[in-house]
């Protein structure tokens, strides 16, 4: 009965806020019934329950939205990879599918041999992985690989023998260039292409001397420009403090030079070229910005009231938003656990959050929000390092 009550709250999506929530109270006591997401889906936002999504052995740290048969009749699958060894009851060795309309698990390929940090989709439809890993399906990786339709393989050859160490971000630019940063000194085998390097189809170029030290984060903005943050303090020899930006053919401050007093682990770029920074630093160009910072297009300045620890994860999902994840349990005075949503505004909490780091976030298709992390709860809901937000 209250099952049924549940569903049909789908109709009443008018209500006010104050009476959605006495409906949700009556909901919540059915997320102890057998639910499927699909049932569960018109209740009141709140983390869902495990059918469906068992989760992993081991932590979640890239996801991604990916369509297998382009324009065919296969449904879009989350595409989730870290450093698991099973995914449900599916044996995947650090990366697997998963279907949202079913809730089903799957594989690609045999995996990889060592942990994934990244996951793009390519304007090919081709998948995009990089890590720490050196094969990829048995296949030589050097910590980048592409996922062509039936195994993982290195990214072109000869030049494309990929990094000599860690890769901790990737995207995708404009251009088409796949550009990389991350620990490694040596990409394609040229000790030039230092800690950021691009590969445009044939070739890994550098970025003149670049950063002094690991990226974390890269965004491109509206007019091509990108934007490298982590834990550099020069660029081309030039003071940065952390952040810089690269105009197609030299490095400058992204702000007035003094930068962030400590490591920067992830940015996303919104609308409008706003800027998220998020980790461990407490302020930039000298002013307070505790753990996480907005760039308005011409400075930098807290993200709302703050948060109360460090920050590992930041990106957007397709509907706008942004989602932060780290250490920090409040916002200001604001409890949140692990996991808050910046709207362009404010921050707000996702019911009680998640008991350890959350570090991938994706949009489903159905509007659902699918969460990887280090976490084994959600709102006291157990969820082993995957959950889904509604």
């Amino acid at each position: 009965m209250i099952q049924a009550f549940c569903t049909s709250l789908a109709s009443f999506r008018g209500l006010d806020r104050g009476c959605r929530a006495l409906v949700a109270a009556a909901c919540m006591g059915a997320v102890l019934l057998p639910l499927s997401p699909a049932q569960a889906q018109p209740c009141d936002a709140q983390w869902l329950p495990g059918t469906g999504i068992p989760g992993t052995n081991g932590q979640v740290t890239a996801s991604v939205l990916w369509d297998p048969d382009g324009a065919g009749p296969l449904p879009q699958l989350a595409v989730l990879a870290g450093d698991f060894s099973l995914a449900g009851d599916v044996q995947a060795t650090r990366v697997a599918t998963y279907n949202p309309d079913t809730g089903q698990w799957g594989t690609l390929g045999t995996g990889f041999a060592g942990s994934v940090t990244r996951l793009l989709t390519l304007p090919n439809g081709d998948l995009l992985a990089v890590g720490t890993f050196t094969t990829a399906s048995g296949n030589s990786a050097n910590r980048i690989a592409r996922w062509d339709g039936n195994a993982w393989v290195r990214l072109g050859f000869p030049m494309g023998n990929g990094a000599n160490n860690t890769i901790n971000t990737a995207i995708v630019h404009s251009n088409g260039d796949i550009i990389i940063g991350g620990f490694f000194t040596n990409a394609g085998g040229s000790t030039s292409n230092r800690f950021i390097s691009r590969w445009n189809g044939s070739t890994w170029l550098n970025y003149g001397v670049g950063p002094n030290g690991p990226v974390f984060g890269i965004v491109e903005l509206s007019n091509g420009d990108i934007v490298a943050a982590g834990d550099f303090t020069t660029a081309n020899g030039v003071s940065v403090g952390r952040v810089a930006r690269w105009n197609g053919s030299t490095w400058s401050p992204f702000g007035t030079g003094v930068g962030f007093n400590n490591r920067v682990y992830g940015l996303a770029r919104r609308a409008g070229d706003e800027v998220i920074a998020g980790g461990d630093f407490v302020s930039v160009d000298g002013q307070t910005a505790r753990f996480a910072a907005t760039w308005n297009g011409t400075s930098w300045s807290q993200l709302g009231s703050g948060l109360s620890d460090n920050v590992r994860a930041v990106a957007n999902v397709a509907n706008g938003d942004t989602y932060l994840g780290g250490f920090f349990n409040n916002a200001g005075s604001t409890t949140v656990n692990r996991i808050v949503r910046w709207d362009g505004e404010t921050l707000s909490t996702l019911g009680n959050g998640v008991n350890g780091d959350s570090r991938t976030y994706l949009e489903l298709p159905g509007g659902d929000l699918l969460v990887g992390g280090l976490f084994t709860a959600a709102s006291g809901v157990p969820a082993p390092r995957v959950a889904r937000w509604n």
